[in-house]
């Protein structure tokens, strides 16, 4: 709401957040003082401002609030967990040069007549 004073404050903060996680992690602001805007905020539990929700990729799940320090630092951290890991450490013995040259070896044995 652009009367409130801590909605002032966050926005630069929630700005800097934003900027450096796009386009990975998009964030939006809703003016809920706009009466287009009052049936998503309502719908959204919104009572105070300003208020800040995290809502999973496609609309898997519930929305979480965020309790957290209004800062920039604190927002990108919140928002990075949320996103998943799906990367995998592996072992292997020889680095990983080895097993990018024993890959390599393999595929271009499998393309020869």
């Amino acid at each position: 709401a652009p009367w409130c004073g801590h909605c002032k404050n966050l926005g630069p903060e929630y700005t800097a957040a934003a900027q450096s996680l796009s386009p990975l992690i998009p964030f939006y602001a809703v003016d809920c003082d706009v009466s287009a805007n009052k049936g998503l905020c309502a719908e959204y539990g919104i009572q105070g401002f300003p208020t800040i929700k995290a809502f999973p990729r496609a609309g898997k799940g519930a929305a979480r609030d965020y309790n957290g320090e209004r800062k920039r630092g604190a927002l990108v951290e919140y928002a990075k967990q949320l996103v998943p890991d799906r990367v995998k450490k592996l072992r292997v013995d020889g680095g990983v040069e080895k097993v990018v040259q024993d890959f390599i070896s393999e595929v271009g044995t499998m393309h020869r007549p």
